[in-house]
């Protein structure tokens, strides 16, 4: 249910959790089922910079070992 003092705001959408709370901490991991190849990434997005997240997510998705088999991605995400 909306307060009195929210009713006037519905189409607004709420802005980013002030302080730290506007930060996503994630690690991607990298892992070759063929060669055991294994590295893990880590690094904290603002809010604001989730672009960047989706970008680096598409890229290492796509990635190759070097003994040519596609490599396993994994996200863990702490918002």
């Amino acid at each position: 249910m909306l307060n009195s003092k929210d009713a006037g705001r519905e189409g607004e959408r709420p802005g980013p959790p002030a302080g730290g709370e506007s930060r996503i901490k994630v690690k991607a991991i990298l892992q070759c089922p063929n060669c055991g190849f294994h590295k893990t990434f880590s690094r904290t997005f603002d809010r604001k910079e989730l672009d960047q997240l989706v970008v680096s997510a598409k890229v290492m998705s796509w990635a190759a070992c070097d003994c040519g088999d596609l490599i396993e991605f994994s996200l863990q995400v702490e918002v």
